[in-house]
Order: structure tokens, then C-alpha cells, then sequence
């Protein structure tokens, strides 16, 4: 039964409510630390980070052998312009690829040409995959050039490949869940799914599934270290691919690709299909354990009803069903976003970043340098704004500081009160 705001019912609170002189004392020093400026929004997120949902064209060049390379390519056709001769004919779209490759060594390359033509019933929106060899010595450092041209409307796509005599890259070059292309690899067990990683090629992996557990993220003043991720082996299969590798879904929630020719590992997460959106009422509990205490979260998780726990906790701090219904939605919605722009190898909300756009809502300004992020809560050029730093260590890591201990309770109070200020 999925959890409703509607089905919520209003219960006695136990807990003695805030008194009036402490909320607003709450609120005042919230502000100052919010700079007092108009209220953020996710814009800040979708400046900084590419959340471009479609997959357009693409294109990339793996060595093949010792003496050329394949280029390998994808093609949205939706992308394209259709033309047909009259309305009996199909649509068609034509493309053409133009290649140079460009060495200190060996110089310009001669150009090397390759066309792709489809016809359709009508215009036609999917993600076509293809491959061509060109000339490239595997000892040489190359740039490749790659030209893609609509012949119809005339419009190119550029694409620059850097070719290396050393490692592999790991990307992947795209990931589909029934045919559809998927930001995450978000699916039920059973689905279909294709992965397409970057220089693999064609050839043999041995594909590994297991259960991960991921530890949450510390307080932002502790100097505790993240509990390490627990992985159990649950089974592993031989398969043989060509470009990409597709099986079902796995009931495990990681999967582990190795490329023996290559010496090569990927890991592929796998999310729930709903993902970045949380639906699972004992995922919804678990989420909560930012702002419980440890009494609080261990009784919620052991609870026979997660459902009726996680009523019974939003009722408690806020009151009312009404007020209930408004931290319910505030609450999740940062989840889902932390989801959407955090998730790396583990879920968007599990990370550094994802804890405090949960508590704290989307900061007002973020500056990012090297390997350096920070956000600002107010102005950053204020006397003394409150503002999160993390390091790209990996993944991005919080800058854990004893400074960020009084913004931290502050906030609790809020959430616990059944208030929260927003940036």
C-alpha cells in the first residue's frame, strides 16, 4: 500500500510543543544565517550539474587492433530531420560521418567517410547504434576528429576523441531499461536492460551481482568516518556481447562487469524503478534517521507498520495532519531531488551533499574550484554566512567541522518543531 498524505490521521502528540518565544528566537537566528535573501531555488543545482535528460548524438573511437580502431556511434533520430520524396515514399534520414585523425607523430590522417540511412513509416524518435574501423596504430597517442552531418538539413555535430596508448575509459556510453534510455540504471527485476560501456567493444564479461550496503553519512561536526560499504556475493553469469550487454534486472541492487581482455571493472548501481522518487514506506524510515534520535530511528525501522511509524513520527512534531502533510512533501521532495542531482555509486540521498540539501534545502549560491565545492546559505559575501565546503574525493566528502554544530541544532529544532526555513 503506497504511503498517501490523505491517509493521514491525526493523533494525540505526547510531545510538548515549542513555546512561541523559542520559535522566534529559532527563526531570527535561522535568518541571520540565511542572509535574509529571497528564497532559493533548484536553479543553482541545474546551472552547476548536466541533467540533460535526453541522450543525443554521440560518438567515440577504441582501438581494435594493432593497426586500426573502431568509431563507435550513437544517433537520435528524433534528432534529425525526416524528408520524403511524396506521401507514398518513407521518410528517410541520412547521415554522414567524416573522420580525422591527428598525431605529433604521424601527422593528419586522410579522411575516412561512413554513412548511416534509415527509412520509417513515419518520423521516428529512437537511439540507433553503429560502428565503423578507421586506420589508428595502437602505439601512438591520436586525436580523432569526428564529423557528423544531417545530409538533409545541413546541421554538423562535432565530436573530439581522445585516444590514449594507456587505460581504458570507464564511462558508460549509455544505459537502457526496455528499450528506453534511463539517467540511472532504475529497474524492477526481470526488465530488460542494456549497457553500453565506453571501449569494450565486443567480446566476453563476466557479469557479478551482489547486495550492497551503503553506511550514512556522518553529522556535519563529527569527526566519525562513514561506516564502510558491506557487499555479499550472490551469483555471477559469462555472457557474450557485441557494442553493448543486456540481461535482466537483477533482484540485487549492484552489479559488477569485468572485461577479462581488458582488465577492466565497471560497477553499475541498480535502483529501484520508481528511482530518484522513494516509494518503499521501510526506505522512507530509513531516510529519517538525519533528523531522530537513535531511540527514535531503531524503534521506527524494528516497527511491525512502517507506515503507521512514519504517520505517527510526522504527526508528532507537527501537530496537526494539516502541518503534517506540508513536512511530508518539504521532506521528500529534497530526497527525490538529492537523488536526482547526488547519485554516483551509491544514491543521491546517502552522500555528503544529499544530507545537507536535505536538512538544509538548496543553498543560495554554490562556487565551485577545482576540486573544491562550496555552498553558501546567504550571501557569500556576507560577514559570516553559513556555508558547506567538500572535496572531490571521489565522490564529493563534507568539510566536517565543529563550526557547523549550532546551524545544525538550530535546524533540528525546526524540523522537530514542524517548521523549516528555506534558504
Amino acid at each position: 500500500m503506497d504511503f498517501s498524505l490523505s491517509d493521514l490521521v491525526f493523533r494525540t502528540c505526547s510531545d510538548s510543543r515549542k513555546k512561541p518565544i523559542l520559535w522566534i528566537c529559532v527563526v531570527t537566528l535561522l535568518m541571520v544565517f540565511q542572509g535574509c535573501l529571497p528564497t532559493s531555488t533548484l536553479r543553482v543545482y541545474e546551472e552547476l550539474y548536466d541533467l540533460d535528460p535526453e541522450f543525443g548524438h554521440d560518438a567515440y573511437v577504441r582501438q581494435s587492433s594493432v593497426d586500426s580502431a573502431y568509431v563507435y556511434f550513437r544517433v537520435r533520430t528524433g534528432h534529425l530531420l525526416h524528408k520524403r520524396k511524396d506521401t507514398q515514399s518513407p521518410f528517410k534520414i541520412d547521415v554522414g560521418f567524416k573522420v580525422l585523425t591527428v598525431s605529433s607523430v604521424v601527422g593528419n590522417s586522410d579522411t575516412i567517410r561512413h554513412n548511416l540511412i534509415r527509412q520509417y513509416d513515419k518520423p521516428m524518435d529512437e537511439l540507433v547504434y553503429g560502428r565503423f574501423a578507421i586506420p589508428m596504430r595502437d602505439s601512438i597517442d591520436y586525436e580523432v576528429r569526428i564529423y557528423m552531418n544531417d545530409n538533409v538539413s545541413k546541421k554538423q555535430s562535432k565530436f573530439i576523441a581522445f585516444h590514449t596508448t594507456s587505460g581504458n575509459d570507464h564511462r558508460y556510453f549509455n544505459v537502457l531499461v526496455e528499450g528506453r534510455p534511463s539517467r540511472y540504471c532504475a529497474c524492477a527485476p526481470g526488465q530488460t536492460i542494456a549497457l553500453f560501456p565506453y571501449g569494450w567493444g565486443d567480446g566476453t564479461a563476466i557479469v557479478r551481482a551482489y547486495e550492497r550496503t551503503d553506511g550514512l553519512p556522518p553529522l556535519p561536526f563529527t569527526i566519525n568516518p562513514r561506516k564502510p560499504r558491506v557487499i555479499t556475493p550472490a551469483g555471477e553469469l559469462t555472457l557474450d556481447y557485441k557494442g553493448g550487454i543486456e540481461l535482466n534486472c537483477p533482484e540485487q541492487n549492484l552489479l559488477e562487469l569485468f572485461q577479462p581482455e581488458l582488465n577492466t571493472v565497471l560497477e553499475v548501481p541498480i535502483y529501484p524503478a520508481a528511482f530518484p522518487k522513494m516509494t518503499s514506506h521501510q526506505d522512507m524510515v530509513e531516510v529519517l534517521r538525519f533528523i531522530t534520535s537513535t531511540d527514535e530511528y531503531t524503534s521506527m525501522m524494528n516497527a511491525d507498520d512502517h507506515q503507521e511509524a512514519l504517520e505517527r513520527f510526522w504527526i508528532t512534531c507537527a501537530g496537526s495532519r494539516e502541518r503534517a502533510k506540508v513536512l511530508i512533501e518539504q521532506y521528500y521532495s529534497r530526497v527525490e531531488e538529492a537523488n536526482l542531482f547526488f547519485s554516483t555509486h551509491m544514491e543521491g540521498w546517502k552522500t555528503d551533499r544529499g544530507l545537507i540539501h536535505i536538512v538544509y534545502g538548496p543553498p543560495n549560491e554554490i562556487e565551485r574550484s577545482g576540486n573544491r565545492e562550496t555552498w553558501y546559505y546567504g550571501a557569500s559575501d556576507a560577514e559570516d554566512p553559513l556555508e558547506f565546503t567538500f572535496f572531490k574525493e571521489g565522490d564529493y566528502i563534507l568539510d566536517r567541522t565543529l563550526d557547523h554544530r549550532p546551524s545544525w541544532y538550530l535546524t533540528m529544532d525546526a524540523w522537530r518543531s514542524g517548521r523549516t526555513i528555506s534558504p
